[in-house]
């Protein structure tokens, strides 16, 4: 088996109505999730976390936008880690050299500074056979890349 190469346009899909309807539905749904944590005790919030986790997953596998792109949108840090490292093993079983990471520009962030995007390039630029860096064209996706 040889290994795939997944292209991206740098063209954006027209998506219909309805694709922004449910994701408007899911991003309030991740932002219930998020309030919880606020005053949630240490047990629960670990729950919340797991929670917002199975959330963006289901998300990413019912309205992927491409094959091997994944939107980190609303995901905590910890979550980020746990669904990135799932990416990873993934493109390996599946043999894939390359995917797109949706961390988003931070404007969601209490400070407007992205949380996610930081994070993730620091842990994936310290593993061998990995880089990554923001695409030329949206500053907020990661372009992954396994060597």
């Amino acid at each position: 088996m040889t290994p795939r190469n997944c292209e991206f346009s740098a063209d954006i899909e027209n998506k219909p109505k309805t694709y922004y309807s449910h994701k408007n539905i899911h991003l309030r749904e991740l932002r219930a999730l998020h309030t919880m944590k606020i005053e949630a005790t240490s047990k629960f919030r670990q729950f919340l976390d797991e929670e917002i986790y199975r959330t963006v997953v289901r998300w990413n596998q019912e309205h992927q936008k491409h094959p091997y792109h994944f939107d980190f949108h609303g995901l905590t840090r910890k979550s980020a880690e746990w669904y990135i490292l799932d990416v990873l093993d993934m493109m390996k079983k599946n043999n894939i050299t390359e995917a797109r990471i949706e961390t988003g520009r931070g404007r969601h962030s209490w400070d407007n500074r992205p949380k996610i995007k930081p994070h993730l390039m620091e842990m994936l630029n310290k593993r061998s056979r990995c880089s990554v860096e923001p695409e030329d064209h949206n500053d907020g996706v990661l372009r992954l890349k396994i060597c």
